[in-house]
């Protein structure tokens, strides 16, 4: 179900477009793909709408990360060692980390680039908190927390095909290690830079 998201909540603010060499306009996406546009005018709602999708991911991430804290809370004096309670803790902060990230950075240069690498790794330490809380939890045979722990864990491998999935179907490009582009996306100029420099001769 899509989730409504509220006038007033954070959101994901990627603006970042880039002229190309035909005279037109592409941002390229953090899953990989190269969009490629016409006008601006068509770039932009382009992104308002990637902004949008997005922000409805990270939304509903923060609701499973919610659930789930409150499950380790609520499971907390059945944790025998530390060592589990220090793992899942840890898990937990980099998924809260990294979600704030997806927001903060957005506005970035190369937030088209780290808003999705960002939200795939709150994905995944959510997903890590989740098997050891299942693992922990397999010696109390327990039905209730297994259809809990199966259901958040079905909508985690929701997101992360969404995400992935994102505008393929129109891309003009398609590369598999975004990550490693951000060092040359940082030293491209985009639509606002070249406005800069116009204004400034």
């Amino acid at each position: 179900m899509k989730q409504k998201v509220s006038p007033c909540m954070q959101k994901i603010k990627i603006e970042t477009i880039y002229p190309n060499d035909c005279g037109g306009y592409e941002i390229p996406l953090g899953n990989g793909c190269t969009q490629s546009f016409k006008n601006l005018k068509e770039a932009s709602a382009f992104l308002a709408a990637t902004n949008q999708f997005l922000t409805e991911k990270a939304f509903t991430i923060t609701c499973i990360y919610t659930e789930l804290y409150q499950k380790y809370r609520a499971e907390f004096w059945h944790l025998v060692h530390f060592q589990d309670t220090r793992k899942i803790e840890s898990e937990l902060s980099i998924a809260d980390d990294t979600l704030k990230h997806a927001y903060l950075h957005s506005t970035m240069k190369v937030g088209h680039i780290l808003t999705f690498i960002n939200l795939e790794k709150s994905v995944k330490a959510l997903q890590r908190v989740i098997i050891i809380l299942r693992d922990l939890d397999k010696g109390r045979s327990n039905t209730t927390n297994n259809y809990f722990f199966k259901s958040l864990q079905t909508q985690l491998l929701q997101i992360t095909a969404d995400i992935s999935a994102y505008s393929k179907t129109t891309a003009i490009e398609l590369n598999d290690f975004p990550e490693a582009c951000i060092s040359s996306y940082k030293s491209r100029p985009t639509v606002f830079d070249l406005r800069l420099k116009k204004r400034a001769v």
